[in-house]
């Protein structure tokens, strides 16, 4: 009943009274007059409500939420005299009819709006933001009202994921945008367009809607030759950079190419990950990741840049490539290559909670992984108002490795694993039209094959290989190899006054083998029984949707009404055991989003789902999936029922370039399975999973602020994110309820000064607290201070410099350090050449100390970081 409460209640804060002026704008030869601008006003105040664009019939629309009795009506284009009127507080129709204004200026100076809306696009000017130190595009979009841009280079809209990265209108790089922001020119852009309610399928555009955005860059020349070189040496130890990135963009043909290699802490491997969710976001499933059954322990990433402590030496080559194709075909290319080899040093203190006491245990690490990629992606696409049609094909293979040398309350351990990955994918997806209707097809095959292997040494877990008497090693074999499908047919059709409905039909295939085995000693002795799996894997998905959607100039619903029939077979001969589940499930989602003006908009959701678990959430046999964990899910098919209910409220003016959100879920989640961890003295766990059904909780809230003020180039950005959880577990055979908080906030600040003088501040605080059952465990905070001056003496001479304070406040101590880097840089302006000095950690500081809290446990890290080190470098764009 509650959830019928949430609906009613979200209806209900859309309901508010607002008047709507029409009208059309004619000049006096009673012809439309086109892109004028309509603006709203209280009376004896300057300060825009509501504002609106005439299109090219010279008519409006404008709509005000406003108590006010009178309004003042304001209308003005370049060319024409400005006319404005009080008007009375209510809907109704007004016509202006405009002069000709003649405009006779001895000096005219034209300055550039930073931020303009056109309908639903939004475009922002790259040398209204742009700083002289700024190389490449990325680094001006980090700075854009509106947009966040995170540590790993995902980009976002008002909080939410874009959906489409475009250069020119044509999608490139298929998702790997991040290599266009660090190496695509910014002197190469003229402007950076945010394509609000994005449908990148052009023949559904009227029909099915989207809440997320699309990021379009515009380049200055219509055909586009650029890039960028970079060569540098450096030393503390011997140290390299180089980067080669050619491009070209012209209309009928785009390349982007890179071969980067460093020792120098910069990840590029980053640049060439898929950011973009376009098929979670359209609902369908794909699978083609890589399933991790072993491995070292490693040291967690920190929250703070790679190039403070990654140790690595990597190389990267990269081929991009699209080309238009007679009848509006295209076809793009994607390869890579990645060899990278990095190394982590450092220290991690654990603290197990468990009901009635607490679990330390101490490790120094010393891991060397190797990651060795290689993907091509061939994509043919048609994408037109009439037809869409596209067939991508993937073949990738993975050979990584790793290596971890560890001290566990000073007893070494050594860890060694292989994991090979080799996937062949194919998606088909055809769109056509019957009459008046729109017929989909979708097809989705892969093939995949996942060999891995561990071997610890000296053996762990004495008491369960070896009757409590030490031996030499214990290696883990895992063999997974799965055949995936996925065939779906919709129908689309519109049905008049904004309603439109897609019947959908599909089903889902997976056949999957696991094979495992546990070897002891240096002679791989077979330790066999329950501590192998030869599990045989069936799931057979079969669903009907209907969905229905509704649209006009304030309104969007959007209603799911999908039943699923799942048919799972698992069975493990050797061991005698087998589930056979079949089921059938509804699970309804409606979205409802309503715009009371151009820049205020509310939104929100109901969502009730089914998830089952896969393969690697169901095996009889025990794994040992690291040196310190050994696993057993000998339990039933979990089995996991969430609702979730979402509400979102977002504000973008362009006007006064200023924009903000506010988003809250909440979820709750009933579970079939309860899971318990065994906590051993010496810190290694046993985990199981147990037939019990639970209930867990969790809610989020998310806050965004940001505004550029123009007069003083200067832009402010604030955020905020809450999140509570409850989840019910076992720990040591007790049953416990746990309960976790994190909360995140900070700022941004940057401007100009002057034409010599540029700065950011940016602050960040992370706190995070957990408590099992009435006993709360001691918090622990991170705080982070970043600022960066930019200094030009001349027009040739830059000199950066760039300090971060880091504050943790652990559970017993407190960790501090500071880092600095200086970068003097000399530019050739005719010939676009940079000579580049850079001092990195100018302070020499060699290690942090940061915190993590989970569910039950608080982990200390300590990393070794890189040293001081200078590099000299040059750099130019073609």
């Amino acid at each position: 009943m509650r959830y019928w409460w949430s609906c009613l209640w979200l209806w209900s804060c859309c309901a508010f009274g607002q008047s709507i002026f029409t009208g059309k704008v004619t000049d006096a030869q009673n012809t439309a007059v086109a892109k004028a601008n309509i603006t709203l006003y209280l009376p004896k105040s300057t300060a825009i409500l509501a504002f609106a664009i005439t299109d090219k019939s010279g008519k409006y629309t404008i709509a005000i939420p406003s108590n006010a009795d009178s309004l003042v009506l304001k209308v003005y284009g370049l060319g024409y005299a400005a006319q404005q009127r009080t008007v009375a507080n209510k809907s109704q129709e007004i016509n202006f009819s405009v002069d000709v204004q003649e405009i006779a200026l001895k000096e005219v100076v034209i300055k550039q709006k930073p931020i303009l809306r056109i309908g639903d696009t939004l475009t922002y000017s790259v040398n209204a933001f742009k700083n002289q130190s700024d190389r490449a595009i990325g680094d001006v979009i980090r700075r854009l009202p509106g947009i966040e841009m995170h540590p790993n280079g995902t980009i976002l809209y008002q909080g939410k994921p874009i959906n489409k990265y475009y250069i020119e209108g044509l999608d490139l790089l298929s998702g790997r945008y991040s290599l266009a922001n660090e190496n695509l020119p910014a002197e190469s852009v003229s402007q950076v367009e945010i394509i609000e309610r994005h449908q990148p399928i052009r023949i559904l555009d009227s029909l099915v809607f989207s809440e997320n955005a699309a990021l379009n860059i515009r380049l200055k020349n219509k055909i586009t030759a650029t890039g960028t070189a970079r060569l540098g040496v450096g030393a503390a130890p011997l140290l390299w950079d180089a980067n080669v990135s050619p491009m070209f963009f012209s209309k009928t043909e785009q390349m982007i190419a890179s071969y980067q290699a460093n020792n120098i802490g910069q990840n590029a491997a980053q640049q060439v990950k898929i950011l973009t969710i376009e098929d979670v976001l359209n609902g369908f499933e794909k699978n083609e990741s890589k399933k991790s059954w072993v491995g070292v322990v490693p040291l967690a990433p920190p929250n703070f840049s790679d190039t403070r402590w990654l140790q690595n030496n990597v190389h990267l080559a990269t081929v991009n490539f699209l080309k238009k194709l007679p009848k509006n075909y295209e076809m793009r290319a994607n390869v890579n290559f990645l060899n990278d080899g990095q190394q982590q040093t450092g220290n991690t203190r654990t603290v197990n909670y468990t009901p009635t006491d607490t679990v330390l245990f101490e490790e120094q690490k010393r891991n060397r992984l190797f990651f060795s990629a290689l993907d091509a992606t061939i994509t043919v696409e048609k994408n037109t108002p009439t037809k869409y049609f596209t067939n991508q094909t993937l073949l990738k293979g993975q050979w990584d490795s790793q290596m971890g040398a560890l001290l566990l309350n000073n007893q070494p351990v050594d860890q060694r694993q292989r994991s090979p990955f080799y996937l062949f994918s194919n998606h088909l997806k055809d769109i056509f039209k019957i009459k008046r209707q729109l017929l989909t097809f979708q097809s989705f095959v892969s093939l995949q094959s996942t060999p891995q292997s561990l071997v610890v040494t000296p053996g762990p877990f004495v008491g369960v290989f070896n009757g409590g008497r030490t031996f030499d090693a214990l290696e883990q074999q895992v063999a997974l190899r799965g055949f995936f499908t996925h065939q779906m047919v919709s129908l689309n059709k519109e049905m008049g006054r904004g309603f439109s409905i897609m019947p959908q039909i599909g089903f889902q295939t997976e056949h999957q083998r696991l094979q495992s085995q546990i070897g002891r000693n240096l002679t791989k002795e077979r330790v066999g029984g329950e501590f192998e799996n030869n599990l045989s894997w069936q799931k057979i998905h079969y669903y009907v949707k209907w969905q229905t959607q509704y649209q006009n100039q304030k309104w969007r619903v959007m209603l799911q009404t999908p039943v699923h029939f799942y048919d799972f077979k698992v069975q493990d001969a050797p061991l005698q055991r087998e589930e056979n589940l079949q089921q059938l499930t509804f699970e309804p989602r409606l979205e409802v989003s309503y715009e009371f003006n151009p820049v205020l908009k509310l939104s929100g959701g109901l969502h009730r789902h089914n998830t089952f678990g896969g393969i690697d959430q169901l095996f009889y046999g025990y794994l040992l999936r690291n040196f310190r964990t050994l696993e057993r899910r000998n339990a039933p098919l979990p089995n996991n029922v969430a609702t979730e209910q979402t509400l979102n409220l977002s504000y973008q003016n362009p006007v006064i370039s200023m924009f903000g959100y506010v988003f809250y879920a909440k979820s709750q989640t009933k579970n079939n399975l309860l899971y318990d961890t065994r906590l051993n003295a010496n810190g290694t766990t046993e985990s199981f999973a147990l037939a019990s059904a639970n209930t867990t909780h969790s809610d989020m809230l998310m806050a965004n602020v940001g505004k550029y003020f123009q007069a003083l180039k200067t832009s402010i950005n604030l955020d905020y994110e809450l999140t509570l959880s409850d989840n019910p577990q076992l720990l040591n055979g007790i049953k416990v309820a746990i309960k976790t908080k994190s909360v995140v906030y900070g700022w941004r600040l940057s401007g100009k000064i002057s034409h010599w003088l540029d700065w950011e501040y940016r602050y960040k605080k992370m706190s995070f607290e957990n408590a099992i059952n009435d006993r709360t465990n001691a918090p622990s905070s991170q705080q982070t201070h970043q600022l960066n001056v930019g200094v030009y003496p001349s027009k040739n001479f830059y000199l950066g410099f760039k300090n971060e304070f880091y504050v943790n406040r652990l559970t017993e101590q407190s960790s501090q350090a500071i880092f600095s880097d200086v970068v003097l840089r000399y530019t050739l302006p005719k010939h676009r050449i940079d000579f580049e000095t850079v001092c990195n950690n100018l302070w020499n500081t060699d290690r942090l100390v940061t915190a993590s809290v989970n569910s039950f446990y608080y982990v200390e890290s300590t990393y070794q970081l890189r040293p001081l080190q200078i590099i000299q470098r040059v750099r130019f764009s073609f």
